[in-house]
Protein backbone atom coordinates (compact mmCIF):
# COMPACT_ATOMS: atom_id res chain seq x y z
CA UNK A 1 0.00 0.00 0.00
CA UNK A 2 1.43 3.39 -1.18
CA UNK A 3 1.13 5.76 2.25
CA UNK A 4 1.82 9.51 2.18
CA UNK A 5 5.26 9.14 2.99
CA UNK A 6 6.12 6.55 0.77
CA UNK A 7 4.02 8.38 -2.07
CA UNK A 8 6.06 11.66 -1.02
CA UNK A 9 9.37 9.57 -1.22
CA UNK A 10 8.26 8.55 -4.18
CA UNK A 11 7.21 11.55 -5.94
CA UNK A 12 11.11 13.24 -4.96
CA UNK A 13 12.76 10.11 -6.39
CA UNK A 14 11.21 11.07 -9.68
CA UNK A 15 11.68 14.80 -9.76
CA UNK A 16 15.02 13.82 -9.04
CA UNK A 17 15.58 11.20 -12.02
CA UNK A 18 15.75 13.50 -14.56
CA UNK A 19 18.59 15.44 -13.23
CA UNK A 20 20.34 12.93 -12.04
CA UNK A 21 20.20 11.64 -15.73
CA UNK A 22 21.29 15.27 -17.02
CA UNK A 23 24.30 15.48 -14.16
CA UNK A 24 25.42 11.59 -15.17
CA UNK A 25 24.95 12.74 -19.06
CA UNK A 26 26.75 15.61 -18.36
CA UNK A 27 29.57 14.05 -16.43
CA UNK A 28 29.33 11.36 -19.21
CA UNK A 29 30.25 14.19 -22.05
CA UNK A 30 33.05 15.81 -19.70
CA UNK A 31 34.97 12.99 -19.62
CA UNK A 32 35.06 12.11 -23.02
CA UNK A 33 36.00 15.21 -23.63
CA UNK A 34 38.94 14.96 -21.41
CA UNK A 35 39.91 11.27 -22.79
CA UNK A 36 39.51 12.32 -26.09
CA UNK A 37 41.95 15.62 -25.31
CA UNK A 38 43.82 13.57 -22.94
CA UNK A 39 44.63 11.09 -25.81
CA UNK A 40 45.72 13.77 -28.63
CA UNK A 41 47.83 15.14 -25.92
CA UNK A 42 49.40 12.16 -25.47
CA UNK A 43 49.47 11.31 -29.07
CA UNK A 44 51.47 14.16 -29.54
CA UNK A 45 53.85 14.25 -26.87
CA UNK A 46 54.30 10.09 -26.39
CA UNK A 47 57.56 8.68 -27.46
CA UNK A 48 57.44 5.85 -30.15
CA UNK A 49 59.94 3.21 -29.26
CA UNK A 50 61.63 1.38 -31.67
CA UNK A 51 63.86 -1.62 -31.49
CA UNK A 52 65.47 -4.07 -33.48
CA UNK A 53 62.60 -6.39 -35.37
CA UNK A 54 59.75 -3.85 -35.00
CA UNK A 55 57.96 -4.11 -38.19
CA UNK A 56 57.35 -0.13 -38.94
CA UNK A 57 61.12 0.26 -39.73
CA UNK A 58 61.14 -3.16 -42.35
CA UNK A 59 62.07 -1.17 -45.57
CA UNK A 60 65.39 0.99 -45.53
CA UNK A 61 65.21 4.04 -47.32
CA UNK A 62 68.27 4.73 -47.50
CA UNK A 63 69.65 4.65 -51.29
CA UNK A 64 73.22 3.78 -52.20
CA UNK A 65 74.70 6.75 -52.98
CA UNK A 66 78.13 9.34 -52.33
CA UNK A 67 78.25 12.25 -50.84
CA UNK A 68 80.82 15.05 -49.91
CA UNK A 69 80.27 17.42 -46.80
CA UNK A 70 82.36 20.71 -45.13
CA UNK A 71 83.01 20.50 -41.63
CA UNK A 72 83.36 23.95 -39.74
CA UNK A 73 83.98 24.72 -36.36
CA UNK A 74 81.37 27.07 -34.80
CA UNK A 75 82.89 29.03 -31.45
CA UNK A 76 81.62 32.01 -29.92
CA UNK A 77 83.25 35.06 -30.83
CA UNK A 78 85.42 34.02 -33.14
CA UNK A 79 85.33 33.70 -37.10
CA UNK A 80 84.11 30.32 -38.03
CA UNK A 81 87.19 27.54 -38.92
CA UNK A 82 87.52 24.84 -41.61
CA UNK A 83 88.14 21.93 -40.17
CA UNK A 84 87.91 19.28 -42.50
CA UNK A 85 86.14 17.55 -45.37
CA UNK A 86 83.79 14.19 -44.95
CA UNK A 87 83.47 11.74 -47.78
CA UNK A 88 80.76 9.09 -47.50
CA UNK A 89 80.23 5.49 -49.57
CA UNK A 90 77.14 3.87 -49.19
CA UNK A 91 76.83 0.11 -50.92
CA UNK A 92 74.16 -2.35 -50.80
CA UNK A 93 76.32 -5.72 -50.82
CA UNK A 94 76.20 -9.21 -50.37
CA UNK A 95 77.66 -11.49 -47.98
CA UNK A 96 76.98 -15.10 -46.80
CA UNK A 97 73.70 -14.81 -48.79
CA UNK A 98 73.02 -12.19 -46.28
CA UNK A 99 71.88 -8.07 -47.68
CA UNK A 100 73.51 -5.87 -45.90
CA UNK A 101 74.24 -2.36 -46.32
CA UNK A 102 77.85 -0.82 -46.42
CA UNK A 103 78.37 2.57 -45.06
CA UNK A 104 81.85 4.33 -45.29
CA UNK A 105 83.13 7.52 -43.87
CA UNK A 106 86.65 8.76 -44.35
CA UNK A 107 87.31 12.23 -42.28
CA UNK A 108 90.23 14.27 -43.49
CA UNK A 109 90.56 16.83 -40.99
CA UNK A 110 93.01 20.05 -41.36
CA UNK A 111 94.66 18.84 -38.46
CA UNK A 112 95.30 15.57 -37.00
CA UNK A 113 95.01 12.19 -38.24
CA UNK A 114 92.88 11.23 -40.76
CA UNK A 115 90.03 8.64 -39.98
CA UNK A 116 88.26 5.87 -41.91
CA UNK A 117 84.98 3.97 -40.33
CA UNK A 118 83.20 1.49 -42.06
CA UNK A 119 80.22 0.05 -40.91
CA UNK A 120 77.64 -2.77 -41.81
CA UNK A 121 74.09 -3.11 -40.91
CA UNK A 122 71.06 -5.42 -41.92
CA UNK A 123 68.61 -4.44 -44.30
CA UNK A 124 65.46 -5.83 -43.07
CA UNK A 125 66.02 -4.72 -39.81
CA UNK A 126 68.56 -2.14 -39.70
CA UNK A 127 70.47 -3.71 -36.83
CA UNK A 128 73.98 -3.27 -36.84
CA UNK A 129 76.06 -5.91 -37.76
CA UNK A 130 79.70 -4.75 -37.60
CA UNK A 131 81.44 -1.74 -36.79
CA UNK A 132 85.81 -0.82 -37.90
CA UNK A 133 87.16 1.89 -36.85
CA UNK A 134 90.58 3.32 -37.82
CA UNK A 135 92.11 6.37 -35.70
CA UNK A 136 88.90 5.83 -33.21
CA UNK A 137 90.99 8.18 -30.83
CA UNK A 138 93.24 10.47 -32.99
CA UNK A 139 95.86 8.66 -31.86
CA UNK A 140 96.35 6.06 -34.36
CA UNK A 141 93.70 3.53 -32.67
CA UNK A 142 91.72 0.98 -34.26
CA UNK A 143 88.69 -1.07 -32.85
CA UNK A 144 86.27 -3.86 -34.32
CA UNK A 145 83.19 -5.01 -33.37
CA UNK A 146 81.37 -7.91 -34.48
CA UNK A 147 77.08 -8.07 -33.44
CA UNK A 148 75.19 -10.86 -33.36
CA UNK A 149 71.78 -10.14 -32.09
CA UNK A 150 72.45 -8.75 -28.23
CA UNK A 151 76.08 -10.43 -28.19
CA UNK A 152 79.17 -7.72 -29.23
CA UNK A 153 82.66 -8.86 -30.05
CA UNK A 154 85.69 -6.53 -30.13
CA UNK A 155 88.88 -6.55 -30.69
CA UNK A 156 91.22 -3.39 -30.32
CA UNK A 157 94.16 -1.44 -30.42
CA UNK A 158 95.00 1.97 -28.69
CA UNK A 159 98.05 2.87 -30.58
CA UNK A 160 99.41 1.82 -34.07
CA UNK A 161 101.98 -0.41 -32.14
CA UNK A 162 99.94 -1.70 -28.98
CA UNK A 163 99.19 -5.33 -28.22
CA UNK A 164 95.90 -6.29 -29.26
CA UNK A 165 92.99 -7.20 -27.24
CA UNK A 166 89.52 -8.78 -27.89
CA UNK A 167 86.81 -9.90 -25.04
CA UNK A 168 82.98 -10.66 -25.91
CA UNK A 169 79.87 -10.08 -23.59
CA UNK A 170 75.90 -9.65 -23.90
CA UNK A 171 74.64 -5.79 -24.42
CA UNK A 172 71.24 -5.10 -22.53
CA UNK A 173 69.80 -4.73 -26.50
CA UNK A 174 70.38 -5.58 -30.04
CA UNK A 175 71.27 -1.91 -31.29
CA UNK A 176 71.45 0.51 -34.15
CA UNK A 177 73.46 3.23 -35.55
CA UNK A 178 73.16 6.77 -33.62
CA UNK A 179 72.29 8.29 -37.03
CA UNK A 180 69.52 6.09 -38.16
CA UNK A 181 66.81 8.05 -36.45
CA UNK A 182 66.69 10.22 -39.00
CA UNK A 183 65.70 6.93 -41.21
CA UNK A 184 63.07 5.85 -38.60
CA UNK A 185 61.39 9.84 -38.54
CA UNK A 186 61.34 9.46 -42.39
CA UNK A 187 59.87 6.09 -41.82
CA UNK A 188 57.25 7.15 -39.39
CA UNK A 189 56.38 10.62 -41.08
CA UNK A 190 57.37 11.96 -37.97
CA UNK A 191 55.42 15.30 -37.29
CA UNK A 192 56.10 18.41 -34.93
CA UNK A 193 56.12 17.62 -31.58
CA UNK A 194 56.49 13.72 -32.08
CA UNK A 195 59.65 11.78 -30.06
CA UNK A 196 61.05 8.78 -31.37
CA UNK A 197 63.76 7.01 -28.80
CA UNK A 198 65.72 3.96 -29.92
CA UNK A 199 68.86 2.00 -28.54
CA UNK A 200 72.43 2.26 -29.82
CA UNK A 201 76.29 1.05 -28.68
CA UNK A 202 78.35 3.79 -27.29
CA UNK A 203 81.51 2.10 -28.20
CA UNK A 204 83.78 4.33 -26.43
CA UNK A 205 82.57 3.42 -22.54
CA UNK A 206 81.16 0.30 -24.08
CA UNK A 207 77.23 0.55 -23.20
CA UNK A 208 74.00 0.95 -24.29
CA UNK A 209 72.44 4.02 -24.68
CA UNK A 210 68.77 4.76 -25.54
CA UNK A 211 68.70 8.20 -27.49
CA UNK A 212 65.39 10.32 -28.23
CA UNK A 213 64.47 12.27 -31.70
CA UNK A 214 62.30 14.84 -31.82
CA UNK A 215 60.79 16.40 -34.73
CA UNK A 216 61.24 20.11 -33.80
CA UNK A 217 59.68 21.62 -36.64
CA UNK A 218 59.76 23.06 -40.12
CA UNK A 219 62.52 25.15 -40.96
CA UNK A 220 63.87 27.18 -44.33
CA UNK A 221 67.73 27.27 -43.99
CA UNK A 222 70.64 28.25 -46.25
CA UNK A 223 72.62 25.45 -47.90
CA UNK A 224 76.10 25.75 -49.21
CA UNK A 225 75.34 23.65 -52.45
CA UNK A 226 71.40 23.03 -53.01
CA UNK A 227 70.29 27.31 -51.77
CA UNK A 228 67.43 28.39 -49.94
CA UNK A 229 65.53 24.20 -48.83
CA UNK A 230 62.05 23.90 -47.27
CA UNK A 231 63.45 20.85 -44.13
CA UNK A 232 62.00 19.09 -41.26
CA UNK A 233 64.45 19.63 -37.90
CA UNK A 234 65.59 17.43 -35.66
CA UNK A 235 66.60 16.89 -32.95
CA UNK A 236 68.50 14.59 -30.30
CA UNK A 237 68.87 14.22 -26.82
CA UNK A 238 72.71 14.13 -27.08
CA UNK A 239 71.61 17.56 -28.62
CA UNK A 240 72.37 16.97 -32.40
CA UNK A 241 70.46 18.72 -34.82
CA UNK A 242 69.82 17.45 -38.34
CA UNK A 243 67.88 19.46 -40.78
CA UNK A 244 66.24 16.77 -43.11
CA UNK A 245 63.98 16.50 -46.22
CA UNK A 246 62.26 13.39 -46.88
CA UNK A 247 63.54 12.40 -50.53
CA UNK A 248 67.45 12.20 -51.00
CA UNK A 249 69.66 13.61 -49.60
CA UNK A 250 67.29 13.36 -46.60
CA UNK A 251 70.05 15.43 -44.68
CA UNK A 252 71.20 19.06 -45.76
CA UNK A 253 72.89 19.81 -42.37
CA UNK A 254 73.91 18.56 -39.21
CA UNK A 255 75.45 20.07 -35.57
CA UNK A 256 76.94 18.36 -33.13
CA UNK A 257 78.03 20.49 -29.78
CA UNK A 258 81.14 20.72 -28.12
CA UNK A 259 82.54 21.96 -25.31
CA UNK A 260 82.66 25.84 -24.44
CA UNK A 261 78.95 26.32 -26.37
CA UNK A 262 80.75 25.09 -29.55
CA UNK A 263 79.26 23.47 -32.46
CA UNK A 264 80.43 21.51 -35.07
CA UNK A 265 78.65 22.04 -38.24
CA UNK A 266 78.61 19.58 -40.91
CA UNK A 267 77.21 21.15 -44.87
CA UNK A 268 76.11 18.89 -47.36
CA UNK A 269 78.20 20.20 -50.33
CA UNK A 270 77.25 16.83 -53.32
CA UNK A 271 75.30 13.98 -52.93
CA UNK A 272 75.11 11.55 -56.20
CA UNK A 273 72.55 8.35 -56.42
CA UNK A 274 74.48 5.37 -56.99
CA UNK A 275 72.44 4.20 -60.66
CA UNK A 276 72.85 0.28 -60.68
CA UNK A 277 73.54 -1.22 -64.33
CA UNK A 278 70.94 -2.07 -66.44
CA UNK A 279 71.43 -5.78 -66.03
CA UNK A 280 71.10 -5.64 -62.12
CA UNK A 281 67.85 -4.95 -60.18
Amino acid sequence: MLTPNRYANARTACLQLPKMRIFKSLWLVLFLGWTVFANATSAKDRIITIEPGDPRISEDITKPHTSRWAMTRIMPGKAPEQRGAWLDRHEIVEIDGRRLHKFQTDVVWTTGRPRRDIIYWDQETMETVSAELENYNNKGGWAYFIYDKNRVSQVFRREPFDETFSESHDLENRVFEPGHGVVFANLLKLQPGAKIRYPYHQRYNDKVKWITIEAVGREEIETLKYGRVETLLLESSSGWKFWTAPEPPYVYRLDIPIADDGTDRWELLEYIIDQPPADRP
